[in-house]
């Protein structure tokens, strides 16, 4: 099996000789290549950071959540049936 897969490789190769492969597809766009729009001079916000924001106001939010509530007491079963 091995020897086949080898077989395959070098006709592979062999036939890429005959027609090299593109380094860049023609039909390929990078944002590099992308032209910003006349007028629009503002940046777009970097997803990354607005995700940075959000987890950070998300994060806050639970933890005043978590400090403006009482704690809560565990209570063990044998002292629920003594309170009931």
């Amino acid at each position: 099996m091995q020897q086949i897969t080898e077989l395959a490789i070098k006709g592979d190769e062999a036939l890429a000789a005959f027609r090299p492969v593109e380094e860049t597809p023609e039909w390929a766009t990078f944002d590099e290549d992308i032209e910003p729009e006349p007028g629009n001079d503002e940046a777009a916000p970097d997803p990354w950071t607005v995700e940075h924001y959000a987890l950070e106001a998300e994060n806050r939010a639970h933890a005043s959540e978590a400090t403006s509530r009482p704690p809560t007491r565990l209570v063990h079963s044998s002292e629920r049936a003594s309170t009931e």
